[in-house]
């Protein structure tokens, strides 16, 4: 009933990115953007994906190569993606979680698995389908059946570009499920021989599809009153607006007279908050004896600016405010008195990546408040690093502060809070030669060149105060004698004198948001965070040690048994597969600490690297009839994979630096990157068509290599993904997780290598 299955295939790999992106982002909105949650999302949506590849590949031969199976699959998968995103909206209801209140890891996996389930079954389903068609319409002759790989990895990349190029600045997240399913059943109905009826039973499959465009009929024309409904299943009665951006999923809540933002689930600031607002700008402007130009990285519309303007020598304050969105927000739904002071002539706004602005700024400034959250992911973490830190310097006049604040106790610090404390502590004195920690509900950090020493004596910034007749409510004297007491300025240099152990953080071993990851995971599960604790204290060994004693005993069992050469190859899939997974995450992080979280680059990057994958399993098809050992090319892709791997990791270590060099320019993380997925791509698209070359060569059943391959593959990446985002990259920073690849990359090779120097039995 399909034209060809490389075509469903290719509609199926459309439908299975757009939903892939459309549900990464919900759940991160609901799970708050923590890096165990995006691991938990990648290994379900991979594992469930995996689940249907398998279990299509064990149907009975009559289910599998019925006319129906495959276009059936096609208009489950239309039907599921919508009512995916509504189930993940509804989840706070389904349950009963608070909108606000961070969900625990066990809920967090329960509602990722049950929610994402039937879509990406259905997704793995569909690719096992066509794959066994069209090795059953090659008659076992399964060399060509490669072009439904082929045609799935483009239309992944094609999914890919037209969401975030298309969908995502134009149309709401719910329309644009509507629009894939629409793609998907128009495909359906086009195909002549969907209309060919010769019996009732053939009659079911045409009647559900005319149902199913009546549907989607209703479900588009009332899509924006549905879309904003499910919002507030999220976010309660108290949402005002739901905005999407390039940049983040905006919300607005508000509750009597207070307006509370949220960026992608994360808490950014409520308006008005004077005691917040007071305490982040006063304490650092007050160490100032003359501040005239001030540089304000985030909270443009948090209330900062109105602060800042009190100060009567203030000539200019530059504001660095990433997304235009959250201005734009506040010009239309807060009040008056909230955003007059944001059209003070002595304000510019800047809408470009902090890192980017700082990296590239050269007016110096007297001070310098960074208000973008606590470190929580890799996101947010660039932002606290030693080289984010040696930019700031650069930009400070003699004598100029440099400010921000983490969460933290206001009385005893527990032994994760200290850890975080300590490792910023460490990492700011690398950069600057006086820091001073003020002890707070949070931990204000106040950083300069040591030319002026910090004010520590209340009654001296009270003067100041009284002297600059700045109208202040919550920053007095009463509050500044308590704040900076001689007992707790000992307490705090007491913890601090105990940094010599804590890990510098750096842009590629992101230390802080591992440490914040264990406060998050001893809030809601305290055996998670004492297992997180255990790795950060050296358990991570251990774990590398078992996971290498594993995967080379499995490699020298099947390199000893070689009868059972498919099963050397699926076992070399799932390790490559987990290889790639890790390289894809590795450079999205890696671009988003060098040039901020942009999305349509990011788009890029994934449909270069499935673009990749297309053209390389082509490449490896038209080369493979001179190819004389299947198993011997597949193990020098391997070695080429482990090479290339190498390859990256020196070429982000002279990046890092280049783009810190005058005269480097600043287009080039906007081409090379997408280039080195590209590049990754084709090797992973030649590694699965050389390991489907090898598996045809050693059993008779071509219509099952397909699904078998995809499931190990996508298990692989399950397992990658998630150990990736939870061990390797905040325990071992990026660079190291690429060695950590390699050394994976050729203990995959040991399996082959009898089978590549001799030859090969079937089994």
């Amino acid at each position: 009933m399909v034209r060809t299955p490389a075509a469903a295939a290719a509609v199926a790999g459309l439908a299975g990115t757009i939903g892939q992106i459309v549900v990464l982002r919900e759940l991160l909105v609901l799970f708050h953007g923590y890096e165990l949650s995006t691991g938990l999302i990648f290994s379900c949506w991979l594992l469930w994906t995996a689940a249907g590849s398998g279990l299509a590949g064990r149907l009975p031969r009559r289910w599998s190569h019925a006319s129906s199976a495959l276009p059936t699959s096609l208009l489950l998968q239309a039907i599921l993606l919508p009512l995916t995103l509504l189930i993940i909206r509804a989840s706070r209801i389904i349950w009963s979680i608070p909108p606000g209140v961070l969900v625990s890891p066990g809920i967090m996996l329960g509602i990722t698995a049950s929610s994402m389930c039937f879509f990406c079954l259905v997704s793995g389903f569909v690719f096992a389908l066509a794959w066994s068609t069209r090795a059953s319409e090659l008659r076992q002759d399964g060399k060509r059946a490669i072009s439904v790989y082929l045609g799935e990895a483009a239309g992944a990349a094609l999914g890919g570009i037209l969401f975030y190029f298309v969908l995502l600045p134009w149309v709401r997240p719910f329309a644009s499920t509507l629009i894939v399913s629409g793609i998907v059943i128009s495909y359906l109905i086009s195909s002549p021989a969907a209309w060919r009826i010769r019996s009732f039973r053939q009659a079911v499959l045409p009647a559900a599809m005319v149902a199913s465009v009546g549907l989607l009929g209703i479900a588009g024309y009332s899509s924006d009153p549905v879309d904003t409904a499910s919002r507030r299943w999220q976010w309660g009665g108290n949402l005002l607006a739901v905005r999407d951006t390039p940049f983040h999923n905006l919300a607005l809540l508000r509750a009597e007279k207070q307006y509370s933002v949220f960026a992608n689930g994360l808490w950014l600031f409520t308006i008005p908050d004077p005691q917040t607002a007071e305490h982040a700008v006063h304490m650092a402007l007050l160490q100032h004896p003359e501040p005239r130009r001030v540089l304000l990285i985030g909270g443009g519309a948090s209330g900062f600016i109105p602060e800042i303007l009190k100060h009567p020598t203030l000539t200019e304050t530059d504001c660095v405010e990433p997304d235009p969105g959250i201005i734009q927000l506040a010009r239309d739904y807060l009040p008056e008195s909230a955003t007059e002071p944001l059209d003070d002539p002595r304000v510019r706004f800047i809408h470009t990546d902090a890192g980017s602005f700082v990296r590239r700024a050269a007016s110096p400034y007297d001070v310098i408040l960074c208000s973008l959250g606590d470190p929580v992911n890799a996101e947010m973490n660039r932002f606290y690093t030693l080289e984010f830190f040696e930019r700031i310097k650069k930009l400070l006049n003699p004598g100029a502060v440099f400010s921000f604040s983490i969460s933290s106790s206001p009385d005893i610090l527990g032994p994760a809070q200290t850890r975080l404390i300590q490792s910023l502590h460490r990492t700011a004195r690398r950069a600057f030669p006086a820091v001073l920690v003020i002890p707070g509900e949070s931990a204000r950090f106040l950083a300069s060149d040591g030319t002026t020493p910090f004010i520590e004596d209340p009654a001296h910034l009270a003067q100041r105060i009284v002297a600059r007749q700045l109208d202040l409510h919550y920053v007095r004297e009463y509050y500044l004698f308590d704040q900076l007491s001689p007992f707790r300025l000992e307490y705090m240099k007491a913890v601090l004198d105990e940094d010599r152990s804590a890990a510098v953080n750096r842009d590629f071993e992101p230390a802080c948001y591992f440490n914040n990851m264990v406060i998050w995971a001893i809030q809601l599960n305290p055996g998670l965070g004492r297992t997180l604790e255990w790795l950060a204290d050296g358990g991570k060994y251990m774990v590398h040690i078992g996971l290498a004693a594993a995967v080379f005993a499995a490699s020298a069992v099947l390199l000893a048994a070689r009868r059972r050469s498919a099963a050397a190859v699926n076992f070399n899939v799932m390790l490559t597969g987990g290889v790639h997974m890790t390289l894809v995450i590795v450079l999205l992080l890696a671009f988003q600490i060098l040039e901020g979280f942009i999305y349509t680059q990011l788009a890029l990057i994934i449909a270069s690297f499935m673009t990749g994958i297309a053209l390389g399993a082509a490449f490896l098809s038209a080369i493979s009839g001179t190819i004389s050992n299947p198993f011997r090319g597949l193990a020098a892709i391997q070695a080429g994979l482990a090479l290339y791997l190498a390859a990256i990791a020196c070429v982000l270590s002279k990046l890092q630096h280049c783009l810190d060099t005058p005269g480097c320019p600043a287009s080039l993380p906007a081409w090379l990157f997408p280039a080195l997925a590209l590049a990754g791509g084709m090797l992973g698209g030649a590694h699965f068509a050389a390991a489907a070359g090898a598996v045809r060569s050693t059993t008779v059943d071509q219509g099952r290599i397909g699904g078998s391959l995809y499931a190990w593959d996508l298990a692989g990446a399950a397992a990658g993904a998630l150990a990736a985002t939870i061990v390797l990259l905040p325990l071992h920073g990026i660079l190291n997780t690429l060695w950590v690849q390699v050394a994976l990359t050729l203990a995959g090779i040991i399996p082959l290598a009898g089978r590549a120097a001799t030859g090969w039995k079937r089994g």
